[in-house]
């Protein structure tokens, strides 16, 4: 592994941050595009809409996921923070990097 390069362990696969592991793309501009949506959800197997869905909705489904996540595997680390920062035992990636990898 390259100095500075993150690895995250799914399963059985090394995802390397940057390489199969990315920032989201932000297909909010598509809107009003169907087409657009469609092809980018085609080419990236989701789509990313901000400000589409209510934020509390959205806050209470991430506040359920990542609870159940920590009830089931005890990950979470929420002595140095609240459970919404997802941050992993260990200093690892946060949660939300992870749970990426199976949308």
């Amino acid at each position: 592994m390259e100095s500075g390069t993150r690895e995250v362990r799914v399963g059985n696969l090394t995802l390397k941050v940057g390489e199969r592991l990315k920032e989201m793309v932000d297909s909010t501009d598509t809107l009003s595009d169907p087409s657009a949506i469609r092809k980018r959800l085609t080419e990236d197997g989701y789509v990313l809409l901000r400000g589409v869905l209510d934020k509390k909705k959205v806050m209470d489904a991430r506040r359920v996921v990542v609870s159940a996540l920590d009830k089931e595997w005890n990950v979470i680390d929420t002595k140095n923070g609240d459970i919404m920062e997802a941050r992993t035992l260990n200093d690892r990636l946060p949660i939300d990097a992870i749970v990426l990898v199976f949308a």
